[in-house]
């Protein structure tokens, strides 16, 4: 008999310790999505009016902190963040049409000056914009996709780093310190820049501490990656071969500092094909590696061997000195297509659309309702067996 008290106290004291971490989820769920957004309407108004936004002309600039994210729908825009703080920034989300899923571009806006803890900066499609100046700490990091983009000299920190697709695009003297977020699905490494497409300049950038790759280019094309410093990271770059899909080839990889990485360089293959095959100098130059071995006989600062980074790859003017990254001029974006009014986007996936909706639909109960009806249900339950056991 005492054994049987003893499991149904402990069932008992299970029930309710589960109970409560129910509620504790419940309420950490619905407090989740009790949030404001600020949004720059195609129209230019304000929405609500009262936000900490002035407007002067095509320039919006903040003037306080908030704890909302900003949704900018509007062309031609300036968002100055002045130093304060926000919440995240957002371009529009996806609009369903019939089966399929579209986006409203965003054209010529530029993003600066803003400091946003825990979010990002998202836009879905965006073309011949500027995302500059900006300080992200702990969160989303910064993805851009489109054409014609430049993304510079942002400071990222831990979160996410610098992210999207698109041909044309300048991605410029950031600095991005340990990025090792791994929220999203379809990519769990961490990254310090990965960006998928052609004819984009990956400059000047430090990528310093990330416990997965500081740039990943996938299986992207004819895009420059020069005068990087690409240091204490899992991979310094990688590149992906789909037998289906084809491999990265042809990008110009020179000019950088590949300084104590785990491993400099890894070009996956992915059901079977062909490692991808990289230019890694430009004739004359190539990169620093900090664990090359070779000699420089001539002392002209150039390796008298090749650096081999596998059976297709290699160095062929490996540097004896670290690259000054300082001072690296910004290069010319290449010219970009006139973007459509609207571009078809993949079905919506958590990481597709993180901006959530503005006007979220709450329970019209309070948010204690459900979890305590869930413990009187296990308290009446639990003694109406121990009832039936002491009959």
């Amino acid at each position: 008999m005492f054994m049987r008290r003893t499991a149904l106290v402990l069932t008992l004291i299970w029930a309710l310790l589960f109970s409560l971490v129910a509620m504790l989820h419940y309420v950490n769920f619905t407090s989740a999505q009790d949030f404001e957004a600020i949004t720059i309407k195609a129209d230019g108004s304000i929405d609500p009016s009262t936000a900490p936004i002035q407007r002067n002309g095509d320039v919006y600039t903040l003037i306080d902190d908030i704890d909302d994210y900003v949704r900018l729908e509007r062309n031609d825009t300036v968002f100055d963040g002045a130093g304060h703080v926000v919440g995240g920034i957002y371009g529009p989300l996806p609009v369903q049409v019939g089966y399929e899923w579209q986006v409203n571009a965003t054209t010529n806006i530029k993003i600066v000056n803003a400091v946003i803890n825990g979010d990002g900066i998202f836009f879905l499609a965006s073309y011949n914009s500027i995302f500059a100046n900006n300080v992200l700490n702990n969160g989303r990091g910064l993805d851009c996709s489109g054409d014609g983009n430049v993304i510079a000299n942002n400071t990222v920190n831990s979160g996410r780093g610098i992210g999207g697709s698109g041909n044309g695009n300048i991605i410029f003297g950031n600095h991005l310190t340990n990025c090792n977020y791994t929220f999203v699905p379809d990519n769990p490494s961490p990254y310090g820049i990965i960006y998928r497409g052609s004819n984009n300049a990956v400059v000047g950038n430090y990528i310093v501490g990330t416990n997965g790759t500081g740039i990943n280019l996938g299986t992207s094309s004819n895009n420059t990656i020069v005068e990087n410093q690409l240091e204490d990271n899992k991979i310094g770059i990688s590149t992906m071969t789909i037998y289906s899909q084809g491999g990265a080839h042809d990008n110009l990889i020179y000019y950088n500092n590949f300084v104590n990485n785990i491993e400099n360089v890894y070009n996956e293959v992915v059901l079977a094909g062909s490692v991808a095959v990289s230019i890694w100098d430009n004739g004359t130059v190539g990169n620093y590696w900090s664990d090359y071995a070779g000699a420089d006989a001539n002392g002209d600062g150039i390796g008298d061997t090749p650096y081999l980074i596998d059976y297709s790859n290699q160095d062929n003017y490996p540097l004896m000195n670290p690259v000054g990254i300082a001072n690296v001029p910004i290069p010319s974006p290449s010219p970009s297509p006139t973007p459509t009014p609207t571009e078809s986007a993949p079905t919506p996936s958590p990481t597709a659309s993180p901006a959530p909706e503005s006007t979220p639909e709450l329970p019209e109960f309070p948010s204690w309702t459900i979890p305590t009806l869930f413990i009187i249900a296990t308290l009446v339950t639990v003694l109406v067996h121990f009832k039936k056991r002491h009959r």
